[in-house]
């Protein structure tokens, strides 16, 4: 068992962390009981050694209970951010930034957020600034 003392607390928004005990609670509460379910279900089907529906719901107990255990590390070594101390002066975790199109003349806002809160999948933002050497998407 790895020393929790010894991690690092990810910091992370009060509406992140309540999310996060959300779904920790649904795992346990709800999700634990759907798949013993399905394993008693499976179960009925007669021998178990060649039983796709008894596997299913096996791997599905497995990834239920993974996700718990990470939920619930994160959990442990978590840092509210404080909104009220946020240096708005730089980009930081908790800030949010507006992004003004000059060309299109639109407006875009985001909230910085830890890697712990993001959607790797959902968008890929490319920002170019103008005449800079250091344009990076």
């Amino acid at each position: 068992m790895r020393n929790m003392e010894n991690k690092e607390a990810k910091r992370l928004s009060r509406a992140a962390i309540a999310e996060y005990h959300a779904r920790l609670d649904d795992l346990k509460n709800v999700k634990r009981l759907e798949v013993a379910q399905q394993i008693k279900e499976a179960r009925a089907f007669g021998d178990i050694s060649e039983n796709a529906e008894y596997d299913a719901a096996m791997d599905n107990q497995a990834r239920i209970e993974y996700e718990i255990v990470q939920l619930e590390e994160l959990l442990a070594n978590v840092e509210e951010i404080d909104e009220g101390s946020i240096d708005l002066s730089v980009v930081n975790v908790g800030g949010r930034i507006r992004l003004e199109s000059i060309e299109e003349q639109e407006i875009a806002e985001y909230d910085i957020v830890s890697t712990s809160e993001i959607e790797p999948f959902a968008r890929r933002v490319v920002i170019l600034c103008k005449d800079s050497d250091y344009n990076r998407d």
